[in-house]
């Protein structure tokens, strides 16, 4: 229980393997209700943000 509070599994900076040229394309879906529209722009605009971050190109 102690390692499930202590322990940070969310790493600083994503390292990519491989040459994001490379890559296939990916699609992101999000899936929601629509109760929160606010709450869902900010989750896609962070997750577009994190993968500009680390280099990809051919995602939408």
């Amino acid at each position: 229980m102690l390692g499930l509070v202590l322990f940070n599994g969310f790493r600083e900076k994503v390292r990519l393997k491989a040459a994001p040229l490379l890559a296939p394309l990916v699609c992101f879906r999000v899936v929601t209700r629509g109760d929160y529209p606010e709450l869902v722009k900010q989750n896609v605009n962070y997750n577009m943000t994190k993968c500009r971050e680390v280099g990809m190109e051919n995602f939408f």
